[in-house]
Order: structure tokens, then C-alpha cells, then sequence
């Protein structure tokens, strides 16, 4: 006896009407319940030809689509709209130790001695080649 097991089961999705996940068909359904109310009203109400009804009605119909069917990290629009907006109420901080500036005062005290003035286009060139940059990646901070 077999049983069939997706390969990829992070990215396993439940289907529930023609490939469509739950979510997706509610959302489609609302995205076409809305535009078909849109365009109505576009056309009967208002009086506009339907080719323009229509083309008018898409704005209305999209963010309901992408909602449902987007996927941004693996989060939902919703889901990812909400940590968008977390990150955004922290304030963001800068660091500079005071051991680097006063090294740069350093060798540009020297440079002035050196050359007799503050330094030319080769040395800030130069100086900016001896400076390292370490990135830490969120899984490395512990060690």
C-alpha cells in the first residue's frame, strides 16, 4: 500500500473548489460581486457605456483579487500589511562608536601633517577602501 505525500509540504495548499484554496474562493467570489456592483452602478445609475463601466469597475476589483490570491513572504497581504506597519512604529536607530570617529579625527590629523592639507581624491579613496563593513544576519547575532 502507497500513500501519495506532497514533496514540498510547506507549500501544501487544501484545495476546495477547482484548485482554489477557501480563502481564494471567497475572495474571488467578493471580487466579482463587487465588480459586477460597481459596474451596475456605473452604467444604469450614472448612464456610462458598459466598455467604459467596465474598464471603470477593474480598481474596484483588484485589491479584493490580490488580497486573496497574494502571497508576500508567505504571508498574506493582510498578514503582511500588519507586520509592514509594526516595523514602522519603532524608531530607527543609528550607531557610530566613538573609537571609530576619533580614529578617522586621527588619520585625517595625519594626512593634513603628511600633505599639508586635508587630503586629496586618492587619499579619501584610499581611506574608503580600508574600511571594513560587517553585516550580521539575523540567525548569527547570538554568536
Amino acid at each position: 500500500m502507497m500513500i501519495q505525500v506532497n514533496e514540498n509540504i510547506d507549500e501544501y495548499r487544501e484545495d476546495f473548489y477547482k484548485g482554489l484554496t477557501l480563502r481564494q474562493t471567497l475572495f474571488s467570489g467578493g471580487a466579482v460581486a463587487a465588480g459586477a456592483a460597481v459596474f451596475l452602478f456605473l452604467n444604469i445609475v450614472i448612464g456610462l457605456p458598459q466598455s467604459i463601466a467596465l474598464y471603470a469597475a477593474l480598481p474596484a476589483v483588484f485589491p479584493i483579487a490580490a488580497a486573496g490570491f497574494l502571497k508576500i513572504h508567505g504571508m498574506t497581504l493582510a498578514q503582511y500589511l500588519k507586520a509592514r506597519r509594526s516595523v514602522r512604529e519603532y524608531p530607527v536607530y543609528y550607531y557610530k562608536p566613538a573609537l571609530i570617529e576619533m580614529m578617522e579625527k586621527e588619520t585625517e590629523a595625519e594626512e593634513k601633517k603628511k600633505t599639508g592639507r586635508g587630503g586629496g581624491k586618492k587619499l579619501k579613496k584610499e581611506r574608503q577602501k580600508k574600511k571594513k563593513i560587517i553585516l550580521i544576519s539575523e540567525g548569527d547575532e547570538g554568536t
